[in-house]
């Protein structure tokens, strides 16, 4: 079974509500779908599913229109609101959250900061992405248009930023966040380095582990075995 026919068995979606947007100028911005995963057990197909898609960088890509379930638009304008509470809180100007299939890409979410826009593929409308979204409105909050040259240290910067975003928009504990987060990029790196997959370059998951910690050093944490080769 592939790791998208795992995750869409966990997650099939349920057409109904049509919201329909047409990407017009991305920026060359890459992003990455962030979830919560937490938990084990009943999780673990979603864990599997879902940490492959986090791993992978978002590239713009053809966009097609798609109906949304009930469910997944109450969900979508719930992310609208936690979007519209942080950024109020840093005076920005708000970004629209558009799903849109990206068929031709692996990433699932993708930032553009010249239109406004946080582009969601379906396949990250789970509840426990939210911080994923927190990833992307780092980039928002930053406002830094991404450098080829510079890709890790702008993916870092959004992980960091994201934990205060989710304080903000969550009204969580920044340790809670931080463990969010970390639990996150954990995930990753345990997933990959057990299905044997490949890294993008600057997105290395263990690395983000270590710059995250770095960060946070007051919190105590447990070290993550697929991440030890690499200290």
């Amino acid at each position: 079974m592939s790791p998208l026919t795992a995750l869409q068995q966990v997650a099939r979606l349920v057409s109904r509500r049509p919201v329909r947007r047409q990407e017009d100028d991305l920026d060359p911005a890459r992003g990455l779908f962030w979830g919560s995963l937490i938990g084990a057990g009943a999780w673990l197909l979603a864990l599997v599913g879902l940490a492959l898609l986090l791993g992978a960088c978002a590239t713009p890509g053809t966009l097609a229109s798609i109906p949304l379930s009930d469910t997944q638009a109450d969900l979508v304008e719930r992310w609208q609101g936690f979007s519209d509470r942080v950024l109020d809180s840093y005076h920005l100007a708000h970004v629209r959250l558009i799903v849109q299939h990206r068929p031709d890409t692996e990433g699932v979410m993708a930032t553009s900061l010249r239109a406004r826009i946080i582009i969601i593929d379906p396949r990250a409308l789970d509840p426990r992405a939210i911080a994923g979204l927190a990833h992307e409105l780092g980039h928002v909050v930053s406002g830094k248009v991404p450098d080829p040259a510079h890709q890790e240290e702008y993916e870092l910067d959004a992980n960091f930023r994201a934990v205060a975003i989710l304080v903000i928009g969550r009204h969580t504990s920044e340790e809670a966040a931080f463990r969010q987060m970390r639990e996150l990029l954990a995930a990753i790196a345990t997933v990959r380095a057990k299905l044997g997959t490949r890294a993008p370059k600057y997105h290395n998951a263990c690395a983000e582990v270590f710059d995250l910690d770095r960060h946070f050093p007051q919190y105590p944490v447990a070290s993550v075995p697929a991440c030890e080769a690499s200290r």
